[in-house]
């Protein structure tokens, strides 16, 4: 089976072409460089890659096919080697059997960088290029990690690089700009990567977010405080990846229970008034980290109140009927479920 030059599909990194092949990896050359990453060109193992899910032919089932059967064919025979082989234990040094690391559902916040591209009075943005004012304050005002980056086409703009029209070309083509800037349309937020000496450097990992957990989209304003950091966004999630070495964490979701708020709706769902650190409960500070995990509880109370400002609008009863699903497949019960007890209110 000869797969150079063959097409392939990245869940993340999209379109790429196979350049090198041996017995336990390939290679793939993407059209366009990965995010977080210094290379085109990015090694999988093979025929892994394939049956996760990460890599997929493309226009050619008969291929695709064969490598599956491959795969059946190298599981059967790492099989059959493993059986063959005999382990003398000693008996005064059993091996003890690490159990899998078990996490429970929880749901999760993120903390996104401000984004007016696509603003209107349904939406604060986050569908589409940053203005330019928020372009040079995301950069040299807020310092935002991935806005500052080399790798950002944003920046390449504010240097003189790119025209304002260019990023608009970028982003209507579907290329990459940030998560933020596709937020509303892809429904989709990512765990991020540590930074080491100013560039991207481990993927972070997501460790306790399933099917169900529900994602809390928060962000504050250009000279706000931490303060009124504001909700505007939520979804039910029915896709996670944990993440590994190569790709950062995410949760997505093509469920119809997703919801936007309005920059006057998002304004009276303030994420302090709901959620408090475990330490210092009193004091609105997120400091450290993209994401923070919340229980159910306050992630019901959030339901509720965005559910209450919606009435009377065009959202109002997915709203009602996303905060009862909720609820349901959850075990909150709803007839119990307390006031919010968030920072700003203690």
């Amino acid at each position: 089976m000869n797969l150079l030059n063959v097409t392939v599909l990245h869940k993340l990194w999209k379109q790429g072409t196979i350049v090198k092949v041996d017995n336990e990896n390939l290679w793939v050359k993407f059209n366009n460089k990965p995010i977080n990453r210094n290379t085109d060109t990015i090694m999988f193992s093979y025929p892994s890659a394939f049956v996760t899910g990460f890599l997929k032919i493309v226009d050619n089932d008969e291929l695709q096919q064969e490598i599956m059967a491959d795969a059946i064919k190298k599981e059967e025979l790492k099989k059959k080697q493993m059986s063959q082989q005999v382990v003398v234990v000693p008996k005064n040094n059993p091996v003890k059997k690490q159990p899998k690391k078990h996490y429970e559902r929880e749901n999760i916040a993120f903390k996104c960088n401000y984004c007016d591209g696509g603003a209107s009075a349904s939406q604060i943005g986050y569908a589409g290029v940053c203005s330019k004012a928020v372009i040079k304050y995301n950069i040299t005002e807020a310092k935002r990690t991935w806005c500052s980056s080399e790798q950002c086409e944003c920046n390449r703009f504010l240097n003189g690089e790119l025209t304002y029209n260019d990023l608009c070309e970028i982003h209507a083509s579907n290329k990459f700009l940030c998560y933020e800037s596709g937020m509303f349309i892809n429904w989709k937020a990512s765990a991020g990567t540590d930074v080491k000496n100013g560039k991207m450097d481990r993927p972070r990992k997501l460790k306790k977010v399933q099917k169900n957990s529900l994602c809390i989209l928060t962000t504050v304003k250009p000279d706000a405080l931490e303060t009124e950091r504001m909700i505007f966004g939520v979804f039910l999630v029915d896709e996670s990846y944990e993440g590994d070495n190569q790709a950062e964490g995410y949760v997505t979701t093509k469920s119809k229970y997703k919801l936007k708020l309005t920059p006057k709706e998002a304004k009276e769902i303030l994420f302090w008034n709901y959620h408090k650190n475990s330490n210092d409960q009193g004091t609105a500070r997120w400091s450290s980290g993209l994401y923070r995990y919340i229980n159910d509880v306050v992630s019901a109370q959030i339901l509720r109140d965005i559910a209450t400002i919606k009435k009377n609008s065009h959202d109002e009863e997915l709203a009602k009927e996303f905060f009862e699903y909720y609820c349901k497949v959850n075990n909150v019960d709803i007839d119990s479920l307390p006031q919010n007890n968030g920072a700003l209110l203690i």
